[in-house]
């Protein structure tokens, strides 16, 4: 089981700098942006033009460092809790809490992920798939569209947080049962 975990927390950590260096690089390029003006870097796998509003960009590009910086904290927990299973330390209120936090964290970066990227995609036109001569219909169809991919493509964030509560939760009912435990011998 040792094994197993420190498996697991080496991927965390792999996982740890490799969105610290993609955050440093989209600071560093969103200070430049707003000094220097430049090209536009991709946001949700799309490649922006000149032409978009540029404090919209910069809106969306400081959210999306915010969001990378939020995950970088639900991984540095992550990787705590994996630390404490390590050191045989598994039932632990700390840990329950954590863990909660954690599955709580992924809900709520896994939804302001959908929300923003629905929108992106489907009320800036971007990818846009022209169906109708009516823009309601073309923005409904695109709107439908853009959700439906997103949702998907994000279910495994909210899978992975459900079973993090799961796990939490069996977490509290293990503590109950090793302080009965305890208090018995």
């Amino acid at each position: 089981m040792k094994t197993a975990l420190n498996l697991l927390k080496i991927i965390v950590l792999l996982f740890i700098i490799s969105l610290s260096i993609d955050s440093v690089r989209k600071v560093f390029h969103f200070i430049q942006h707003i000094v220097n003006g430049g090209q536009k870097i991709e946001i949700f796998k799309i490649q922006l033009t000149d032409h978009f509003n540029t404090n919209l960009y910069h809106f969306f590009l400081a959210t999306v460092i915010l969001l990378g910086l939020y995950l970088l904290y639900l991984l540095f927990s992550f990787k705590t809790v994996i630390s404490n299973f390590i050191n045989d330390t598994i039932f632990t209120p700390e840990n329950c809490d954590r863990l909660k936090k954690i599955g709580n964290g992924l809900i709520i970066y896994a939804t302001v992920l959908i929300v923003l990227e629905i929108f992106f995609r489907g009320f800036l036109g971007l990818n846009e798939i022209r169906f109708s001569n009516d823009p309601a219909v073309n923005l409904g169809y695109n709107l439908g569209y853009a959700s439906a991919t997103i949702i998907k493509q994000k279910l495994p964030i909210f899978l992975i947080a459900l079973f993090i509560q799961f796990i939490s939760y069996v977490l509290v009912k293990g503590n109950v049962l090793q302080q009965e435990n305890d208090l018995t011998i």
